[in-house]
């Protein structure tokens, strides 16, 4: 079940409307903490599509050059709680002090941006960077993941109840779901026509970009589609907990996602 902005995807899985939803790895950790049993069962982004982008020649090319400047990132809303999650775990694991930066509202639109007000902006890859190309701005980029802060996204996620009830059901759905995956990164050309048919936005090449884009995020060339590391799902517990988001007991970390699934597809392969 994708997330229209409006639905709060965690109560459509536990009340049952849905059997499986896509989920931020953030929000499957801060649930899962509060006592709600959810946890993922793949990871379709294995890298986060989130960037930082600044505008060329204003000398802001990594985290550090943040300090005194005006960030663009805050929100709590759906998907934007990634932009201040992960420029603050940037931010601590760099050793810097967030206090020293500006953090201002996300600003889809950009205008804060384009107009000078705002130094850097949150965006995804897939999306706001595509969008700010389009003005004809050629920003700098900052990755995250390039300092450390690597986390997933777009992971689905179900209920613990789901998994010890329905796990044929779950299998049979999550190997459907790779198999497309598989399918679109092998055959470009054809997803791109495939998704002019469905796709709100009728512009060839926006969608391209964006799938273009994507491809690197999905396709890691690291182990299968969807697949997950433990030592991920420690990191980005051990990020939140310092930020002090959740608690941080050791024994959650292995109830966040179950591997059942991704290993009986490795073994018996996408049918």
């Amino acid at each position: 079940m994708p997330n229209n902005g409006k639905t709060d995807l965690v109560s459509a899985i536990t009340s049952g409307v849905a059997d499986v939803a896509v989920l931020s790895p953030e929000d499957i950790i801060i649930r899962r903490n509060q006592g709600i049993p959810i946890k993922a069962i793949a990871a379709i982004y294995r890298r986060s599509a989130v960037v930082y982008l600044s505008m060329p020649g204003s000398g802001i090319l990594r985290p550090q050059d943040f300090v005194g400047k005006t960030i663009a990132s805050a929100g709590q809303q759906g998907s934007v709680r990634d932009f201040e999650f992960q420029l603050d775990a940037m931010i601590k694991t760099l050793g810097m002090d967030m206090a020293l930066i500006r953090n201002v509202p996300y600003d889809p639109e950009y205008k804060g941006f384009y107009n000078g007000s705002v130094d850097v902006t949150a965006a995804y890859a897939t999306g706001g960077l595509i969008k700010v190309r389009q003005k004809g701005y050629a920003p700098n980029i900052i990755w995250p993941g390039d300092y450390k802060v690597r986390f997933y996204s777009d992971t689905l996620a179900t209920t613990d109840q789901m998994v010890d009830r329905q796990s044929e059901k779950l299998f049979r759905f999550l190997r459907a779901s790779l198999k497309g995956w598989q399918t679109a990164v092998g055959d470009p050309t054809g997803t791109i026509e495939t998704i002019m048919k469905y796709a709100q936005t009728k512009d060839r090449k926006i969608q391209t970009a964006m799938f273009e884009a994507m491809l690197p995020l999905v396709h890691t060339g690291e182990d299968m589609i969807g697949w997950m590391r433990p030592k991920d799902w420690h990191d980005m517990h051990q990020m939140l907990a310092e930020q002090g988001l959740i608690d941080n007991p050791k024994d959650q970390v292995n109830q966040l996602f179950t591997m059942q699934f991704l290993d009986r597809i490795k073994q018996e392969g996408l049918r």
